[in-house]
């Protein structure tokens, strides 16, 4: 993730454990932090940090939501008006690059708690994963993503754009 923000010129700096999180206010990761220092993690969200998790590959017992091994091609868009879906449409969520795909895994939609779901998929049962859901924690949030923005960047101009307007997203000021 680091060699991606540093190709887009955002500075980053790579941290290993929440207390090294300090005044930051962004944090991007695979969610390995959940699951080493998870109270630490949680309660620098709380305070106000957003946490983007991106290229998560297998469930972390720390997180609330549950990741679901279910490829998808199409996703339908949910939440236009939310700032990560400036610029994009319904057709920007279908058949990403030469292989179709769009998302290898989904979160299984919360059913509780403050959340609001950005796009929606499915499996056999139906709508109920989702490839992006952001997740209120007091002041802060995270943002759940397991579309393949990373993996499709370069070859598939929505995930460059997606991934802009995640990080202006995380630059928004925090709420009272």
């Amino acid at each position: 993730v680091i060699r991606i923000l540093k190709s887009l010129g955002i500075e980053a700096i790579q941290v290993s454990k929440a207390s090294e999180l300090g005044k930051h206010r962004f944090l991007v990761t695979s969610g390995e932090i959940f699951h080493t220092d998870r109270e630490q993690a949680f309660s620098w969200i709380r305070r106000g940090g957003r946490a983007l998790i991106l290229g998560q590959k297998e469930d972390i017992e720390e997180l609330p939501l549950r990741l679901n091994r279910f490829s998808n091609t199409r996703s339908h868009l949910i939440a236009p008006t939310h700032p990560i879906m400036k610029g994009l449409s319904q057709s920007d969520f279908s058949y990403w690059g030469d292989d179709h795909w769009i998302a290898h895994s989904s979160y299984s939609k919360p059913l509780d708690g403050s959340f609001q779901v950005l796009c929606e998929t499915g499996d056999e049962l139906g709508l109920g994963l989702t490839p992006l859901v952001e997740v209120d924690e007091g002041r802060g949030s995270i943002l759940y993503c397991s579309l393949l923005v990373a993996e499709k960047l370069a070859q598939q101009p929505v995930a460059a754009r997606l991934l802009e307007n995640i990080l202006m997203w995380g630059a928004l000021p925090l709420r009272p």
